[in-house]
């Protein structure tokens, strides 16, 4: 009997997964949301200040690991159900954000949590190798005084922040931590201001 109930969790477990392909759960959680002067307005009413926010002289990052995603699905597994709706629901912390760019490495689960907010900018998801950040953030301060958002994953954000830090303030994310959000003012490396949030 458990032999045959084992053969038929194998058989099942392949159509459950398609079965999730292309589903979303609504996010019901409520988020912050940020306004044109750099106030979030956080879930329990509290108001945190971006340091540096609109100063023409620094870079905003807003930096965040790509949402859930499916565990069964390898290296370059997709979102789930739940990391759908929390893309989806991405877009409305950023009502009246203006981004300079929105950036994605080329895995599917980066590019998606992202897709939604580019969307709703009208803007295209510019794609960038998380092997070679130094040259490319580099370039991205550049843009003083812009907004840039970037996706990565538990190992490529939190390296990224303490590269823009010249700090060794932040450790890889757990492989099960979603929904942190590292803001990062930057008017060169290692003159940085950090703001860290959950969404």
């Amino acid at each position: 009997m458990m032999k045959l109930f084992k053969t038929l969790i194998l058989l099942f477990l392949p159509i459950f997964a398609f079965a999730q392909q292309g589903k979303t759960i609504p996010y019901k959680k409520k988020l912050p949301s940020i306004n044109e002067q750099g106030i979030i307005l956080m879930p329990d009413g509290k108001q945190v200040e971006i340091p540096n926010f609109n100063q023409k002289e620094v870079t905003i990052f807003f930096l965040i690991r790509h949402a859930e995603k499916d565990t069964a699905g390898g290296a370059n597994a997709d979102l789930n159900p739940l990391g759908r709706g929390r893309a989806e629901a991405l877009p409305k912390m950023f009502k009246k954000i203006k981004f300079q760019g929105i950036y994605s490495t080329a895995v599917p689960r980066v590019q998606n949590t992202v897709l939604p907010l580019a969307k709703a900018k009208g803007q295209k998801i510019q794609m960038y190798d998380a092997k070679s950040q130094q040259t490319w953030i580099a370039n991205l301060l550049q843009h003083k005084g812009k907004c840039i958002f970037i996706a990565g994953h538990s190992n490529t954000i939190p390296p990224l922040v303490n590269m823009l830090t010249n700090e060794n303030m932040e450790q890889n994310l757990d492989d099960n931590q979603y929904g942190c959000m590292y803001i990062v003012g930057v008017r060169s490396i290692g003159d940085a201001t950090v703001l860290k949030i959950y969404y």
